[in-house]
Parts: structure tokens; C-alpha cells; sequence
């Protein structure tokens, strides 16, 4: 159920909206429409003028431009809503990036369409922060950024998120664009995510992908996960089951497709724990890991514990046919076989092959 309170033409000071003089429980959600003139900031209203209320609202929404907070009544008018791109690279202050000419206002849509946008001041964005493929935003140290977000990725450039500072998200989701009948070896970027989430549709406030694209695909069969013990491939039947942070995974689709993740971006340290199982079969102590964050990760910089410098990335070359890329830390040596350059630098989301030292039972990075 949902409350409609319709607010039409007040200015500042302190509004009684409801005439209640027993209990009044607040649950479910509540909508506050406003209309009429702009009111001045701060406006403050009371839900009730008299009597007693308990319980809280599961959800507040307020007509855009303006912000409720249920726990102190204020209704604070924010800005006219509107879409503001920036392109190049640069700080959030400088307004020459900006589409409009001047810094967004915390109502606006926010598109990062090209470069890399640092945050050199506090940002508090209430509608979403979107970065298209290739761009770049950071939060530089010292400084906050309290916004949704939606870092789009495709086949050829992977939107990247860096935090220097403190991030507050209401929500963040991911999307990847992956071609029908490939392998894409990924990691999930958020915490608590389920595979069978991976294929819902988009909320109607994030951003739709291109038209053309499906996103009602079936979970079965369309991800594996690997056994070190077994060295074999286990197909991913249940919805429900989570996607471990670091963990690598294998996605296959029957038609191109958008993967999304929706969630809590991964920030800070995160860590796993691996195993080497000498009971006679090949393969002993490689494990399909990735990178979990919605940045590059550097291997140079990952803390090892029995883990061999090397990794291998599983890739197709020019002739279409399955190489292995790898990277050695210890001498900083690519070696590319299939069409990508390689580095030290693992892209956003990608899983790579890692290997338990010979003679050690565990390992971790």
C-alpha cells in the first residue's frame, strides 16, 4: 500500500499536513507529490499535529527536484531536474566539462560519456550517476561522493569506478554487454549478488540498455563454476546460490545478452583462501579467480601467500582457437598469444587461472 500527501505552493516554515489525534502507524510507503510554487530549502513538515505515531515508512518518494527526511520532516527543494553530461577528463568543479556549463545540481542525472571525471569536493547526487564504456570516474582522497551509480560495459571498453576517499551508495549496478556463444570469464564487482539476479530486468530509474538485447534468459546451464579437487566444471542450477567475492566464473550465452549486477560496489580489502589437492590427478592447485573490484587491479600489488606469480588468462586467437595470455610478476613478462595486449593491470571483472605452489597444501591472494 502507498500514502499520498499532496503538497501544492508553500514556502518556508513548519506545515501540518495530517489532523490526527489518536495513534497514527506509519508503514508501507509513502508519496509525497509537490506542485504549485518552489518552496525555499528547508521547509518542515509535520506528518501528524497531534496525538502519537509510531512505526517508520518502507519507502519515501518525492516528487524529483526535491528531498524528504522522514526523520527530522524537512523537505528541502534541490534543483530542476535534468541530464547533464561530461566528457574529457578534469574535476567535478570545473564547469567547462560540463553540458550545461555549470556543475550538475544533486536532482540531476549525471552521464559521464567520455574521460576520466575526479571528485575534488563532496558530492551528493539523489538521482544516479552514469558512466558510459571507457569512461573513468575517482573519487580523489579526503573527499565524499554519496550517489546511486551504473558503470556500463560492452565488448569493447569497460566503464571503472576508483575510490581514493569515502563512498555512500544507495544502490550500484554494472552492466556487461557479452556476445551469444563465447566464454566470458568473469568475477562479480558487488557484494551479496545471486546468479539468477544476474538476468533481471533493469529498475525504471537505471539505465535501459540498447534495444535488441535480452535480459530473460534462464540461469541453468548458463554458468560454470570450477573444481580444483575434481578439476572438472560444474554447471550453476541454482538461482539462489551467491557469487563468492573473488571467485571466477564462466558465462555462456545462447544470444547477446546484458549481464547486471546490482548491489554494493566492492571496495577495501577483500581476500581468498585456496587449496592444492595432491591426490593423483593433473592440474593440481589452479584455480579460476578474478578481479572483484569495478576498477583494473594490479598483480604487482596483490598480496600472495604459496601463490605463483604467474597468471593465465584463457582467450581465443585470430584463428579462433583457445591460447592462454599470462603474466609473470616477478619479471614483468607478458606473453600474449590471443588478440589482447597484456599487462599488469586485470581489467574490471575478469577472471584469470592462478596456481598453489607446488609442495603447499593453501594459498590466498
Amino acid at each position: 500500500s502507498q500514502t499520498v500527501l499532496k503538497v501544492n505552493g508553500f514556502g518556508e516554515g513548519l506545515f501540518d499536513l495530517l489532523q490526527v489525534t489518536g495513534q497514527l502507524t506509519k508503514a508501507g510507503k509513502l508519496k509525497i507529490e509537490v506542485s504549485g510554487a518552489t518552496p525555499a530549502m528547508n521547509a518542515t513538515i509535520d506528518l501528524i499535529q497531534s496525538g502519537t505515531e509510531t512505526g517508520n515508512f518502507s519507502e519515501v518518494n518525492v516528487t524529483p527536484g526535491y528531498k524528504f527526511d522522514s526523520s527530522t520532516g524537512v523537505l528541502s527543494y534541490i534543483g530542476k531536474v535534468g541530464k547533464v553530461y561530461w566528457t574529457g577528463d578534469g574535476n567535478w568543479s570545473d564547469a567547462t566539462h560540463w553540458s550545461t556549463s555549470s556543475v550538475p545540481v544533486r536532482a540531476d542525472t549525471v552521464v559521464v560519456s567520455s574521460g576520466h571525471l575526479h571528485i575534488d569536493q563532496d558530492v551528493i547526487n539523489d538521482s544516479i550517476v552514469i558512466l558510459r564504456p571507457d569512461a573513468r570516474l575517482t573519487i580523489d582522497p579526503g573527499k565524499s561522493f554519496a550517489s546511486k551509480v551504473s558503470l556500463l560495459s560492452d565488448i569493447t571498453g569497460t566503464a571503472t569506478f576508483v575510490n581514493q576517499g569515502t563512498a555512500s551508495f544507495v544502490s550500484g549496478e554494472i552492466k556487461q554487454k557479452v556476445k551469444a556463444g563465447r566464454n566470458w570469464y568473469f568475477s562479480s564487482p558487488v557484494s551479496s549478488m545471486t546468479f539468477g539476479k544476474i538476468f533481471n530486468k533493469d529498475e525504471s530509474n537505471f539505465y535501459l540498455p540498447p534495444s535488441g538485447v535480452d535480459e530473460n534468459i534462464a540461469v541453468s546451464d548458463n554458468f560454470w563454476k570450477y573444481n580444483e579437487v575434481t578439476t572438472k566444471w560444474t554447471a550453476i542450477e541454482n538461482p539462489a546460490e551467491g557469487l563468492v567475492p573473488m571467485m571466477g566464473y564462466i558465462a555462456n550465452v545462447s544470444q547477446d545478452t546484458v549481464l547486471t549486477f546490482k548491489g554494493v560496489l566492492n571496495d577495501g580489502n577483500i581476500t581468498i583462501s585456496l587449496n592444492r589437492t595432491e591426490n593423483g590427478l593433473g592440474k593440481r592447485g589452479y584455480h579460476l579467480v578474478g578481479n572483484p573490484y569495478p576498477s583494473y587491479l594490479n598483480w604487482n600489488l596483490v598480496q600472495k601467500s604459496n601463490i605463483t606469480s604467474t597468471i593465465w588468462y584463457r582467450t581465443k586467437n585470430g584463428s579462433n582457437n583457445y591460447v592462454f595470455d599470462t603474466y609473470n610478476a616477478s619479471g614483468g613478462i607478458a606473453t600474449s598469444l590471443g588478440t589482447n595486449t597484456v599487462s599488469s593491470l586485470i581489467p574490471p571483472m575478469q577472471a584469470f587461472w592462478v596456481r598453489v605452489l607446488a609442495g603447499k597444501s593453501s594459498g590466498s591472494l
